[in-house]
């Protein structure tokens, strides 16, 4: 019995149909490529040789943080890139400006902090100590943008020359705290909101019970905002060589200022002492290439910071250490969550693991950085047993706290043998913990 032959119409649709899933699967192979060049690019060592004389140009972008928060590669694929990246390791900066401080290659160093969005006073502290560190190497270092905000002056301050571009200005404010309160927006949409608490000094829950800031809490936060203060005006004054209490004058007399350089916010941050020149992009580029001299681009003769520490650290890694010899780093940073989190969150799952490694391999000590604003109690505590059961095994666990160590991060630290944090973590110590609120 012979088969019936198809129809013309059946043959065109399944014609279509094998056309679509050639196609679906050439898509397919074609975007597995593409991801696979995109996963090389990103892990690829470049080996071309660092220039015989050259400036370290340091360009942070974004966020100065203690931990890069985990993107997965597509995310990477897809998103649209940017001017800089949205975040930066000050450790990176840390350990490229220490290693060009004594690098014959590395003649000078470059701030260009024009996408530099902050990172907290500590972070920033960190980062001016190396600065500080590479000036007594006898290289200079020119700071060049075309405005400076508070946190990017931070950092200029400690340059040798500090160029703003004749339309620019330094903005520089204070700091401040600006809650917003909604209980009575609450009130209206008739939401009742139960809060149990223990002490004066927690304020994080007053926007939803108060329509103001309690007498407790503008004393606490007047506290920790006048050390931060106290430390940037001092520091900075003390870079610039300006007398005591002149930044407080620049800022709160600002309007006066202006009204004596006809409004020009340029010339009046070189008349207040904050900056040492006032130069256009060409200019700019000329002082630098007079300093580094010239690139086949017709820029400067530079080395950004991750390319030279991908020099730095590969003659480091030939050098292979027993881990007995080595003091091991955990990184903790962001809110404190149950379970399983990627870089960029404190999961109780994932920092436990590490914990367990690190008792495995049996490291000299452990260093257990803290930059965190606090989070789950059960999370807090199940990393708190993490800590013991290392300084049980043998391994001495130091804290070392970032810009924030609050309230869980606090509390997870409690089982090390010491805990350290510079000065400018003051306020989570001694103003968010106090003897009323135990």
């Amino acid at each position: 019995m012979s088969r019936e032959k198809p129809g013309i119409f059946r043959r065109l649709f399944g014609f279509i149909g094998k056309l679509a899933s050639g196609l679906r699967i050439l898509l397919n192979i074609l975007f597995l490529l593409v991801v696979v060049v995109f996963i090389l690019s990103i892990f690829r060592k470049d080996v071309q040789p660092l220039p015989e004389k050259a400036a370290l140009r340091i360009a942070p972008g974004g966020f100065l943080v203690e931990q890069k928060t985990y993107v997965d590669p597509l995310t990477q694929l897809l998103q649209q890139s940017g001017p800089a990246d949205a975040e930066t390791l000050v450790h990176d900066l840390i350990e490229a400006i220490d290693e060009a401080a004594e690098d014959p290659r590395i003649t000078s160093l470059v701030l260009e902090l024009d996408y530099l969005l902050g990172g907290g006073l500590t972070k920033l502290e960190e980062v001016a100590q190396a600065l500080s560190r590479f000036r007594e190497s006898g290289k200079p270092i020119i700071a060049v943008g075309d405005s400076y905000t508070q946190e990017q002056y931070y950092l200029a301050s400690f340059a040798d020359e500090i160029h703003l571009n004749p339309m620019g200005a330094v903005l520089i404010t204070g700091y401040g705290s600006y809650p917003n309160y909604i209980k009575g927006a609450l009130d209206k949409l008739r939401i009742n909101v139960h809060v149990f608490r223990v002490g004066s000094y927690k304020d994080a829950i007053e926007p939803f019970t108060r329509t103001n800031m309690s007498p407790a809490s503008r004393e606490h936060n007047s506290a920790w905002l006048n050390a931060l203060w106290s430390t940037y005006t001092r520091r900075v004054e003390t870079q610039r060589e300006l007398p005591v209490d002149a930044i407080n004058d620049y800022v709160n007399n600002l309007t006066s200022k202006l009204e004596a350089h006809r409004g020009n916010t340029a010339e009046t941050a070189v008349a207040s002492g904050l900056v040492d020149k006032l130069s256009t992009r060409p200019q700019m580029l000329a002082r630098l290439q007079a300093l580094a001299g010239s690139n086949d681009k017709g820029g400067y003769r530079a080395v950004d910071v991750d390319r030279y520490l991908g020099h730095t650290r590969r003659a480091e890694a030939a050098q292979v250490l027993p881990s007995a010899d080595k003091v091991g780093l955990i990184v903790a940073r962001g809110a404190i969550l149950d379970g399983e989190h990627p870089a960029g969150s404190i999961g109780s799952d994932s920092l436990s693991k590490l914990f367990q490694q690190v008792r495995k391999q049996q490291f000299k000590a452990l260093v257990l950085r803290i930059d965190s604003p606090g989070g789950s109690a059960f999370a807090s505590e199940v990393i708190r047993q993490e800590v013991v059961l290392t300084r049980q095994s043998g391994i001495p666990v130091i804290v070392s706290m970032g810009s924030v160590a609050a309230s869980g991060g606090y509390w997870m630290a409690m089982g090390a043998d010491q805990i350290w944090a510079s000065p400018t973590d003051y306020r989570f110590h001694r103003c968010v913990w106090r003897d009323s609120d135990v």
